[in-house]
């Protein structure tokens, strides 16, 4: 199966059959606490007013909707926000009918998925084609700076600073930012100081006295590729930057900061991050290919030529399967991969654990399907997900999972009233 054949035309729908399957022991999310409110009264409520940040309770443009839109068909199939800012606690962001984006402050636990605040903000959930390589992400984004205080970054209109304190979400200040200026497309930091980076160019930001936004000239700095993306290394003194040409490790502590050496300069990565003693890349290959995901040790890439990954997911086709990684995130019970495969007229979303030891990285340990359906016309594109502690969100539908450190098995934290479709066909 050739990606060309992943890409086909969208096939009108017949009939549409849901099944919702929860495949573990775990118990099925909790509906929304509070009464929700009728239509009526959801419409006479103001979407936040401009400059303003207003209260909203649950709807059904809201985070009731967390695995959203049912069929994907041919569009890209990214659908909202979601960010860990603690080991149990999740924004997430969707767009709204309207203008605006809802934001909501959610715990995972045992019971499923419990509301904790939720506010409107006049931002537009902006989204991000790349031309070159047809990758699909978001230019509207969270960027957490600890458990109680997270960026929202909304390219071409503000930075905005929420605080979580009592699991409440309020505004705390913003920066605007130039209406011409240049598609953000990642962005990481700790406590008060934080990056962002546009095309060449890696912004530092400060919070201040007061919780005022400023930029840090003294602390940016070029990359020598356009920037995919920036993550930033446990003990918080690099930067590790995915480009269109390479990946590099940015010495943070100092000022001015020092860019390493440019490994790979040939390939472009989606994605790259440091966690304990590994490193991992995601691939970008041009015009709608899939690259691989590779896991690299961090002493290893200290050399003067580029290392030999210890463990590479690559894209595979034989008579039976059309398969290829689309993104991988790492958490305390190790590092899932997503994997989006063919088999005849199926197409399944599946995600597999493996176990990051000393010495490499472990066989598949779980394989939870995420969604299967007989949908063609799907768009393929490199996702980028996030973790913490035993949890993990999977992209494009915001899948909640729990992971069992000692087995690595998976399940939902999603329910029904989450969206969480396993299975559909057409």
């Amino acid at each position: 199966m050739n990606l060309p054949d992943v890409m086909t035309p969208v096939v009108s729908r017949s009939r549409v059959l849901l099944l919702v399957m929860l495949s573990c022991a775990c118990a099925a999310g909790a509906a929304p606490s509070g009464d929700e409110p009728s239509r009526e009264q959801r419409s006479a409520r103001p979407a936040g007013a401009a400059g303003t940040s207003a209260p909203r309770s649950w709807g059904s443009d809201t985070v009731l909707s967390y695995g959203a839109d049912p069929a994907e068909g041919g569009r890209p199939p990214l659908e909202g926000l979601a960010e860990f800012v603690s080991e149990d606690r999740i924004l997430f962001g969707e767009r709204m009918e309207s203008a605006g984006m809802s934001v909501s402050l959610v715990r995972a636990g045992e019971d499923g998925l419990r509301t904790l605040d939720q506010r409107v903000l006049d931002l537009y959930v902006e989204r991000y084609f790349g031309s070159w390589d047809w990758s699909d992400r978001f230019s509207t984004f969270f960027l957490p700076l600890g458990a109680d205080r997270v960026v929202v970054v909304g390219s071409r209109q503000r930075l905005e600073l929420l605080g979580l304190d009592g699991d409440r979400i309020t505004s705390l200040s913003r920066y605007e930012l130039s209406p011409v200026s240049d598609s953000i497309l990642s962005g990481a930091g700790r406590g008060d100081l934080f990056w962002t980076c546009s095309s060449y160019w890696v912004t530092a930001w400060r919070v201040g006295p007061g919780n005022t936004l400023s930029a840090d000239t003294s602390r940016s700095f070029m990359l020598p590729g356009v920037c995919r993306s920036l993550a930033l290394s446990p003990d918080g003194t690099r930067l590790l930057a995915g480009t269109q040409r390479g990946f590099v490790s940015v010495d943070v502590s100092r000022s001015p900061p020092v860019v390493g050496r440019q490994h790979f300069p040939r390939q472009a990565f989606f994605q790259v991050q440091a966690h304990g003693a590994f490193v991992l890349a995601q691939e970008l290959v041009p015009y709608g290919g899939m690259g691989r995901v590779l896991v690299f040790r961090a002493a290893d890439l200290n050399g003067t030529v580029d290392p030999v990954p210890v463990k590479a997911f690559s894209p595979r086709s034989t008579p039976e399967v059309w398969e290829s990684p689309v993104g991988f995130v790492v958490n305390d019970a190790g590092l899932l991969v997503e994997w989006f495969r063919v088999r005849g007229a199926t197409r399944a979303y599946e995600v597999e654990s493996h176990a990051l030891t000393a010495s490499g990285v472990s066989p598949v340990r779980g394989t939870l399907p995420i969604r299967e359906s007989d949908e063609v016309g799907l768009h393929v594109t490199p996702l980028g997900m996030t973790a913490r502690g035993r949890h993990a969100v999977v992209q494009p539908w915001r899948r909640v999972l729990e992971v069992e450190s000692a087995s690595g098995a998976m399940c939902f934290r999603t329910g029904v009233g989450h969206g969480s479709l396993e299975r559909l066909w057409v």
